[in-house]
């Protein structure tokens, strides 16, 4: 994001700091004078005075003017030294920030002292109460004042306190994310003035409003529900991108669901059931033995004609054993919630998935994955097959159809689904923090699609395992312009439609992957944007667990970070002068001659709904702060 930066401006900033620290102090004598002065009045200290104890109310409001301007003064000298760390690099304010708590105990004088004299005023008023005719006399309002006392004293401490609090909050979040706030290659600059490094939730409706006019949240569904992968892409598209995928259909149902549009989510998936339902025999073709899981067209296939439910002949590499966890798992989760039927004919269907994994062996089978390539054994493929055999195993343990459905058949003994989820458990843990390490040929040490088993699976724990996951993601695959989803990947290569024609662009690479890796070039990948706003939920996910902790630091750390990736998802939007409409998410930048540049499958509804989560998550977050 430009900033044009005045020099003259610039050179005046270090005269601002000193002058600033000049009236602060000049403003701390002035209290300790002024609440002396009125102490000394109001308690008839005076020489051949006599008390006045009305005047001690006016210690706390004087005290408390006095905090707000020198709170005002440190903010301006902490924004000021937070542009010089970020803007001019400079290396004392870079120490200062990580050595801060140096000089904090003017902070702690300047706030006890209020509340302090606040605390003597209240039982000053306290006194009088209890020694009636002290300082006092028979006068009605002369009665009045130790309550006034009291009420000043009192409401002065919260103020004081509320005010600290405050202060602390808007220095460690308003100043600390400006770093990071710099750093972004903002695309479209009539969005630009909506980002703050820090948001209130007044500035984030605002900003909902406007991506829902640019049309960034618009999902144009099939009649029955379903979605195609982009929203540009029309019948005949050589990309493939007006079908659907059962992966993504599920994505962008759940973000409906997790955003309240419930029944979006509902018609998507009973469209998806019924897919499965009309296709069944692909299941039972593979559990009875009459078909070979080795070749992926024997498998239910993934991808299909969304408007009839027809599935499509050409080769695709449908062995992705995620796409069905995904399925069974969304599905399911509904049901328990009472949101989708959950009938026999439901529970026929739902029946095949765990037969079908039993079948193959997922634990270590070796399917294409998320990314639709070379087949290899994925964590992610496992983590998502378990996520799905829970929501299932919960379904039949709920009283109900599923429970009833559960205890007459012995092909879908709970134990069997327990043991099912075990050996996935084991093999996924040996895995880890890895995506791939068989075949070797296949190892993969850092993989993004590792991002969904923490959100929105649940199936990782927000500790140890998202701390490396994490780590190992945004240090080695976190780009300017997005996050790659792996090392070497050779999708949009740089000047892929130049090299590629519109016919091969999309098509099966599960077994000449090789020929495409060898046109890639090492550290150009393209950058893909569905990465950053999970990664913003998943920071927002541990702030939530630490502000009902009330690990206040903790916190702090996780709404920054869930700030920034929330950020850098809305700078990946495109700018009103490229190829796609202004404010559409992309699938992913791609090096075209030299440049970064959307790919063609812009807007891809999977981003748009990872980004509508993302928002959602920031507006629970900021409403804890607040």
């Amino acid at each position: 994001m430009e900033r044009p930066i005045s020099s003259a401006r610039i050179s005046k900033l270090p005269e601002e700091i000193r002058e600033t620290q000049k009236s602060r102090s000049d403003l701390l004598k002035w209290k300790l004078v002024l609440v002396a002065i009125l102490g000394a009045t109001g308690f008839g200290l005076m020489d051949k005075a006599s008390p006045v104890p009305i005047l001690l109310a006016l210690i706390p409001l004087v005290c408390l003017y006095v905090d707000l301007l020198c709170t005002h003064f440190n903010l301006r000298q902490i924004v000021i030294g937070a542009f010089f760390r970020t803007v001019q690099r400079d290396a004392y304010e870079s120490f200062v920030q990580i050595n801060r708590k140096a000089f904090t105990l003017e902070d702690w004088a300047l706030y006890w002292s209020t509340i302090a004299a606040c605390a003597v005023v209240a039982l000053t008023g306290g006194c009088m109460l209890s020694a009636a005719g002290f300082l006092i006399s028979n006068s009605p309002w002369d009665r009045l004042v130790p309550g006034v006392l009291i009420g000043a004293g009192v409401l002065g401490i919260l103020i004081s306190l509320l005010t600290r609090r405050r202060f602390r909050s808007m220095t460690r979040l308003r100043t600390l994310p400006v770093d990071l706030f710099f750093t972004l290659a903002v695309k479209n600059r009539s969005l630009s003035s909506h980002l703050r490094p820090l948001y209130t939730s007044r500035e984030l409706v605002s900003l909902h409003q406007f991506l829902t006019e640019k049309g960034t949240f618009l999902f144009r569904s099939l009649p029955n529900g379903l979605f195609p992968a982009a929203g540009a892409a029309r019948s005949g598209d050589a990309s493939g991108y007006q079908y659907a995928w059962v992966r993504d259909n599920v994505h962008i149902a759940h973000a409906h669901y997790a955003c309240g549009d419930v029944r979006i989510a509902v018609r998507a998936a009973e469209a998806l059931l019924d897919y499965f339902r009309k296709h069944a025999h692909r299941f039972t073709d593979i559990v009875e033995g009459r078909k070979d899981p080795v070749n992926p067209m024997n498998r239910p296939h993934v991808r299909f004609q969304g408007e009839t439910l027809a599935e499509l002949q050409q080769k695709w590499p449908h062995a992705q054993n995620d796409a069905l966890g995904y399925f069974l798992w969304f599905y399911c989760k509904l049901a328990r919630a009472d949101q989708v039927p959950c009938g026999l004919r439901e529970l026929e269907c739902l029946e095949l998935f765990p037969l079908y994994f039993r079948k193959i062996e997922y634990w270590h089978d070796e399917d294409s994955g998320h990314w639709e390539e070379g087949n290899k054994v994925s964590a992610s493929s496992i983590g998502t097959v378990i996520a799905g055999l829970r929501e299932l195993e919960s379904l039949l343990t709920k009283p109900g159809p599923g429970q009833d459905f559960a205890r007459g058949r012995s092909s879908l003994d709970l134990s069997m689904l327990r043991e099912l989820r075990a050996k996935g458990q084991r093999a996924l843990e040996e895995i880890l923090p890895c995506e791939t390490i068989y075949p070797l040929s296949q190892y993969r040490r850092y993989d993004s699609a590792l991002l969904f088993l923490f959100y929105p699976l649940e199936i990782l724990d927000r500790g140890t395992w998202a701390r490396q996951i994490l780590e190992d993601i945004t240090t080695h695959l976190q780009g300017e312009h997005g996050i790659r989803r792996y090392l070497g990947d050779s999708y949009w290569f740089p000047n892929y439609k130049d090299e590629m024609v519109p016919e091969a662009r999309t098509g099966d690479f599960s077994e000449t992957i090789r020929v495409r890796d060898a046109l890639a070039r090492g550290g150009e990948e393209a950058q893909w944007c569905l990465f950053d706003p999970i990664i913003s939920v998943i920071h927002g996910q541990r702030f939530q667990d630490f502000w009902e902790k009330r690990d206040r630091t903790q916190a702090d750390e996780a709404l920054l970070l869930q700030t920034h990736y929330f950020n850098r998802a809305l700078s990946h939007l495109t700018d009103r002068l490229g190829d796609f409409p202004e404010c559409s998410a992309p699938e992913a930048y791609y090096l075209k001659k030299g440049l970064y540049v959307p790919n063609d499958h812009t807007p891809l509804l999977w981003t748009q709904a990872n980004l509508w989560l993302a928002l959602k998550c920031m507006q629970k977050s900021t409403r804890n702060v607040e």
